[in-house]
């Protein structure tokens, strides 16, 4: 009997995908019909794509800000100085960090 009902449950199943293909290649006609359509959760898409927006924005925010410094640095010679005198600073620090400056 066992057998019988694992039968029967496949049966079922195998008609349920029939069915739901039939229903998505009508959905998607220029599909041809001996392919299978798999339709995937468009959230985790959107959720993608939005995360990927943000980070886009970060990245121009980050790239506006270091060139707002640049053009800073290069404009006036008093900030000039006190960034060379931070990237300075900032290098003697990695160097003892690393180990090549005693």
């Amino acid at each position: 009997m066992k057998l019988n009902n694992n039968y029967i449950e496949d049966i079922k199943k195998e008609q349920q995908f029939k069915e739901e293909q039939a229903t998505l290649h009508k959905k998607h006609e220029e599909i041809s019909e001996d392919k299978v359509i798999v339709e995937k959760n468009v959230a985790v898409k959107a959720t993608l794509n939005m995360a990927q927006n943000i980070v886009k924005a970060i990245f121009a925010i980050i790239v506006v800000i270091l060139t707002t410094v640049g053009i800073l640095t290069l404009l006036y010679p008093e900030t000039r100085e006190v960034f060379f005198n931070l990237v300075n600073g900032l290098m003697d620090q990695l160097m003892q960090l690393i180990g090549l400056k005693g």
